[in-house]
This record gives structure tokens, sequence and C-alpha cells, in this order.
């Protein structure tokens, strides 16, 4: 439905913030990051994908739930394609069963809105079997935070829904990741705070992390640098900080990790403005960005692209909601 004049001023002002974000994070990956070194292409390349995948979601928005529902259904097609990939360590789709995890749990809420917005009957007991289906292919990777961040945005869900206040996932999205990237600062900079010895590689590559990014605080080492100096171990499955946020600090410094951060609380500040539409979307982002705070799940350009695409389908500008400065709107059918 249109936004309110004040509401759509503010959603265009965040639209144009995230777009300035990412042409500053890319100016800045390729030019002053590590001296301006360092494996640049992958990132910039990424980041053009995004806004891609963004422009695409809001075209495809034209027809009124057709990305949760491609989505949901392409992830689950994916899973049952590669099957039985998903029950190990290293395995299809993504190759990691961290990140499997995740991509089946942003398929969870990707399925749960397309049941949402099913008639009922028939539609709506499928696309409730899809979601169903997808919480077991998260359970199966075994993968503690991949769970624990489905439940997160479960609970982030049913909270709008009972609360009848929808960006009250966005903004415990944006509350969440906070404090469980602070937890895990903490461990890394004190590896003998309570919970380090659960994972003691894990909070060992954290920490080498941590020493490296003190080397070049500001601008950091350059995109690729932790991989190719780890102090910690040449196992190339080990070769990131499985913490991206610790990551991006040694590679693209402190100004890089403030452009990031900016750039995710921009995003879930649009969708904060959506309304109801934003919802699934920043359940999305918000299991991508959390559990980016405990591993390298970033590294699986598929799961930041279909949360792209939720983000562009729930944040396009409808008839009667675009800001002023459009010259024409053409009319919408019926």
């Amino acid at each position: 439905m249109p936004l309110p004049p004040t509401t759509a001023s503010a959603a265009r002002r965040a639209d144009v913030g995230a777009l300035a974000l990412v042409g500053g994070l890319a100016v800045w990956t390729a030019l002053v990051a590590g001296g301006g070194e360092g494996r640049s292409a992958p990132v910039l390349l990424l980041l053009a994908g995004l806004v891609a995948a963004v422009l695409l979601g809001r075209r495809l928005a034209g027809w009124p739930g057709l990305v949760p529902k491609a989505l949901a259904s392409a992830i689950a097609g994916a899973f049952a394609l590669t099957y039985p990939g998903l029950l190990g360590a290293g395995g299809a789709p993504t190759g990691y069963a961290n990140s499997n995890a995740t991509l089946a749990a942003v398929g969870v809420v990707a399925a749960v809105a397309s049941a949402r917005q099913a008639p009922a009957g028939r539609e709506r007991q499928a696309w409730t079997a899809v979601a169903a289906t997808l919480v077991v292919a998260t359970l199966l990777t075994r993968s503690t935070a991949g769970i624990a961040v489905l439940a997160l945005a479960g609970a982030l869900l049913l909270l709008a829904t009972w609360s009848r206040w929808p960006p009250v996932v966005a903004v415990g999205g944006a509350v969440a990741t906070s404090l469980v990237l602070g937890l895990s600062v903490l461990l890394a900079v004190d590896d003998s705070a309570p919970l380090a010895g659960s994972d003691v590689v894990r909070v060992e590559l954290w920490s080498a992390a941590v020493d490296l990014a003190r080397e070049e605080p500001v601008r950091g080492l350059g995109p690729g640098a932790f991989e190719a100096r780890n102090p910690v171990t040449q196992d190339a499955d080990l070769r990131w900080v499985h913490h991206e946020y610790l990551e991006l600090a040694v590679e693209l410094g402190g100004v890089g990790v403030v452009l990031v951060v900016a750039l995710g609380l921009a995003v879930l500040a649009r969708l904060a403005l959506a309304g109801g539409d934003g919802t699934t979307a920043a359940a999305a982002v918000t299991i991508v960005a959390v559990h980016g705070t405990v591993d390298h799940v970033w590294h699986a350009p598929a799961l930041l692209l279909v949360s792209a695409l939720l983000v562009g389908g729930a944040t396009v500008w409808r008839t009667g909601q675009r800001p002023p400065s459009v010259a024409e709107v053409p009319p919408e059918r019926t």
C-alpha cells in the first residue's frame, strides 16, 4: 500500500544512503584498503551483484508474492537436487554446513511468507509443507548457529504478529546482531573469557584476526589478507576468520567495518519503513547478519544474493508512494 509522504521521504533517503554506502565501500575496497593492494575484484563483483539483485527484486515485485515463492522453491529445489549434501560438513549446495543452514533458514522465512500470502486451501498447505521441509533441512545440517538464527528470526516474526508492529523485526534484528557481535568480539579480545573454550580453533582464529587488525587499524591489510597471512593454520577449510566482521577489520580496516555496519543498518531501516512488506526480508537479513558474527557464511555469495532479492521485493516503490522528485508515475493497472 502507498506510504505516507513523510515515510516516503524517509524511505527515499534510506535508499540514497544505502546506495552511497555501497559506492563508498567499493571505492574504499578498490583504492584505499591495504594501500590499494589485495584481491578486491571478488568484493566489487559481489557489491555489483547485490545492487543488481535488489533492482531485480523490485522489478519482480510487480507480481505480488513472486519473489519469496521463487526463492523458497529454488532453495528447496537446491537441497533436493544435491541431497544428501546437506548432511556433510562440506556438502552441497554451498560447500559448508553452516552456510547450508543459513540458506535453509532464509528459505524457511520465504516459504512462511508465501504461505501467509496464499489463499486458504491446498496452496497454503503446500507452502507450509515447504517451510516445514526447510526447517528439517536446517536441523539436518547440525549447525548450532544456523538453528539458533532461525529460531531468532521466527521469534521476531511472531513478535511482529503479536504486537502488530512490523518494524520490530528490523529493530530486533539490529539489536540482536549488536549483542552477538559484542560478545564474539569480547571472546576474540579476551580468549580467557567464559565460553572461549567451547570452540578453541574458532576463538584462536578470532584472536589472530584481532592481532592482525591492529597492524593497520584504519585502512586494513587489503582484501584476502587474512587468508594469505593466517597465523593459526594452513588448513584450507580454516583459511577464513569464521567471523565476517573481524575479517573485515583485518582486510578493510575500521573504516570498512563502519561502512558495512552502516549499510546493514540502512537496509534494516529501509525495511522498517516498508512496514508489513519488509518483515520477511528483515528476518532474512537478520539471519545472515547474526550468523556472520560467528562464522564465514558471507563467503557463500548465494546467501547475500537471495537476501538482496528479498530486500528488493520488499522495498519497491509502488504507485502513489514514489518520492516527489520522480516526474512521472505510470498508472497502476487493475
